[in-house]
């Protein structure tokens, strides 16, 4: 893992390679980063990230997966009063 650093440039770079690796593995679809500026100094960044459809049918998936378990459990537990 990585530390922030001071330099918000070296920051900004770290995090279009990560979103760029999301993007690669299909995670994220695309993104948009808007600066904030105070003169010519970069003072903050804020990303808009927009889901991969695979990744949202996953999540999906998996929550729906997570409802039928617990579905079953609380069912169990009634009939068998636990």
């Amino acid at each position: 893992s990585r530390e922030l650093s001071l330099r918000i440039s070296e920051n900004i770079r770290a995090m279009k390679n990560a979103l760029d690796i999301l993007i690669k593995k299909k995670v994220i679809n695309s993104y948009k980063s808007n600066k904030k500026k105070y003169g010519r100094k970069i003072i903050d960044v804020k990303y808009v990230i927009i889901p991969h459809h695979n990744f949202v049918k996953q999540i999906m998936r998996s929550n729906k997966k997570k409802q039928q378990t617990i579905k079953k459990t609380t069912n169990y537990k009634k009939n068998n009063k636990l």
